[in-house]
């Protein structure tokens, strides 16, 4: 290394001889060139070769000739050196391929299949011809060498000037059209396996942001393909190698560009979290829960596409995180954007599709609570995941051809569905359908009928939830949510319509319990919407012998110090007396009348009247026996407040 300083002095001589007339002078500098490039340092490739690579931007043919064969004659350099060089060296080269002067495009590749001789991988030594060709002619033969690579089974880790020609055709490919992208990506995804560290750190620059278009490619297999490889990148090299990588890509999801881009930046993300380990992912998901609701919706929008991809790539390890994960999908399932609407459906089907059978305690709760949200939206979409989760379960599917042939499919399931949820589990989840099956939407109502249908096929089954159906009834009658205490009132109905008697007899004790003991004004509200559905829904026979408890349970209702309450227990009245007819009027009225006379219960019993008064055929019937009352002299000053209020809701019918 005594003479490296001359060498750095004698290139120009090189380069000067390299494009000589004779060929003897032309060997001869070759010869030389490779005794004087094989001993530089370092420190002196760096100096040499910015002279070599400005000779090929030369306008003289001769003299970028003559640069290209100095440049082949790096081929005989160290190979620590060459490993390093390499890069600086291959592209620039195969540029000059394509130089308008044949002699120049020659030498260029004569000096690249120097190169190729010098390659000690022997998978890559065996393809060197066509990666060469690829090389000097990318358009023709760009694909046929990235087959040629993917065909080849690596026994032997990529030295570093293999793995430099490769990555030169490598990013021709992700240049190209789709399907050629991916072949590129499939490479690159092996590449982190087979070569040392500090070999491919030097080559990320261009892999990524090819593989950085790739992602958000159209076709999404090439997408799938490009985000797997970015995975196994990381994996291998570590977070350190690409530290731009991960805000690079959250950045997109952030971005207003189309909503492709955001969908491939989510699965790449996703391949790098999963790259990483969960750790990783547990630092990120705070954000991501973040971001799924923010104000903006392409951010949502960007966020909730993760929750299609991070299941399948974490597997089963992101059971773990279903708990934090369904609540927003659910959220997602009420937006008011479609595409979210829709991403977010995407993303509990395939959560459903890949934890079924292994999270069913971890999903079934949440879908659960999903099916008595107040926004319909998210009933309707929950219907339809808890119908993917029991179809899944049992195996079957809500698609039958025959009537008969749908029977028989909901009797094994029904079976099935016994088997593996067990009885109680069963039993919440098929009467959180139940009710949904008579949802104000109707389509809630049509997606869970069509799910009851294709698991429930007797009757039997139906008495067997009675105990179950009824405690999610009252508790959903105590939502302060009206529409609920409507659903659940419909539900009601329909049961006792269906089961008859048997509700009735374990039905009323617990509302007249719950309406004695409540101290929830809407929870007393909802037992007196279920006391009209069930009035209403039952046969005039079956009344008769719990007509004292109906009776005592409207007259407690009417005296609440509630006025919704009271409203709800008037409309039960209503049924009553349509059921028993006079009866009905002759045990409420009485009773309310006593109470004016009582200083303790005068405000409530007033309160109970003026609400029976606000509708007009009430009123003819209850004035007649009301107003003598009132009107007895000594009037007191609260009878003529009273008289005073009934004017007010019922003077049309006062004036009679």
């Amino acid at each position: 290394r005594v003479f490296e300083p001359y060498v750095i002095q004698i290139v120009p001589q090189l380069l000067a001889g390299f494009g000589d007339a004779s060929a003897d002078v032309r060997d001869a500098c070759l010869d030389a060139a490779k005794t004087c490039f094989s001993s530089l340092s370092s420190y002196g490739v760096k100096q040499v070769l910015p002279t070599l690579l400005d000779g090929l931007d030369e306008s003289q043919w001769r003299s970028k000739k003559g640069a290209c064969d100095s440049l082949g004659a790096m081929a005989y350099l160290d190979p620590e050196q060459l490993a390093v060089s390499l890069p600086e060296i291959i592209p620039p080269l195969t540029e000059v391929l394509n130089d308008s002067h044949k002699e120049v495009r020659a030498s260029a590749n004569r000096s690249l299949q120097r190169f190729g001789e010098v390659i000690s991988n022997p998978e890559v030594k065996s393809q060197v011809s066509i990666l060469l060709k690829a090389l000097s002619d990318p358009t023709k033969y760009t694909e046929s060498a990235l087959d040629a690579l993917i065909k080849v089974n690596f026994v032997h880790y990529l030295d570093a000037p293999s793995l430099a020609l490769v990555v030169r055709i490598l990013e021709r490919g992700l240049g190209d059209r789709s399907g050629t992208k991916r072949k590129a990506s499939q490479i690159i995804g092996s590449l982190a396996h087979l070569t040392e560290r500090k070999d491919l750190v030097a080559h990320l620059p261009i892999l990524v942001a090819g593989l950085r278009v790739a992602i958000v490619d159209p076709v999404p297999a090439t997408r799938a393909t490009a985000s797997k490889a970015l995975g196994s990148t990381v994996e291998k090299l570590g977070e350190d190698a690409l530290p731009d990588l991960i805000p690079g890509l959250m950045a997109t999801l952030k971005s207003d560009t189309g909503a492709g881009d955001r969908l491939g930046s989510a699965q790449a993300l996703s391949e790098v979290l999963a790259g990483l380990g969960t750790s990783r992912l547990e630092e990120t998901l705070p954000s991501i829960l973040q971001n799924v609701a923010s104000s903006k919706a392409s951010v949502r929008e960007g966020f909730m596409s993760l929750f299609i991809f991070l299941p399948a790539c974490f597997g089963n390890s992101f059971a773990n995180y279903l708990s934090k994960v369904i609540p927003p999908i659910l959220s997602g399932l009420a937006d008011e954007v479609e595409a979210i609407r829709e991403t977010s459906l995407r993303a509990g089907r395939l959560l459903v599709k890949n934890f079924a059978t292994r999270s069913i305690d971890l999903l079934l709760p949440e879908l659960e609570r999903g099916l008595e949200d107040n926004s319909y939206r998210i009933r309707l979409s929950s219907v339809e995941l808890v119908g993917d989760l029991l179809f899944n379960l049992t195996g079957i599917t809500a698609k039958a051809d025959q009537e008969d042939e749908l029977e028989e499919n909901a009797n094994e399931a029904g079976a099935s569905l016994l088997e593996v949820l067990g009885e109680e589990k069963r039993n919440k989840v098929l009467s959180a359908l139940y009710i949904c099956r008579n949802d104000t939407s109707g389509l809630v109502r049509t997606a869970a009928i069509n799910v009851w249908k294709a698991l429930v096929s007797t009757p039997r089954t139906l008495r067997e939830l009675i105990p179950t159906l009824t405690g999610l009834v009252i508790r959903r009658l105590a939502s302060d949510n009206m529409e609920q205490k409507v659903i659940a009132g419909n539900a009601l109905g329909e049961l006792i319509r269906k089961a008859g008697e048997g509700v009735l007899s374990t039905l009323l004790p617990t509302l007249e319990e719950g309406l004695r003991t409540s101290t929830d004004a809407d929870a007393r509200q909802g037992i007196c919407i279920a006391l009209r559905e069930l009035v209403s829904a039952s046969a005039p026979d079956s009344l008769e012998d719990y007509e004292e408890t109906l009776i005592s349970v409207v007259r407690t209702a009417l005296v609440d110090q509630d006025n919704d309450v009271r409203e709800a227990a008037a409309e039960a009245f209503d049924s009553l007396q349509k059921i028993l007819g006079k009866r009905a009027v002759d045990q409420v009225l009485p009773h309310l009348l006593n109470l004016l006379r009582s200083e303790d219960e005068a405000e409530h019993a007033l309160s109970a009247l003026l609400t029976l008064l606000t509708d007009t055929s009430r009123s003819n019937i209850i004035l007649p026996n009301l107003l003598p009352t009132l009107l007895t002299p000594p009037i007191s000053p609260f009878n003529a407040r009273a008289l005073a209020s009934l004017s007010e809701v019922a003077g049309g019918s006062m004036t009679r």
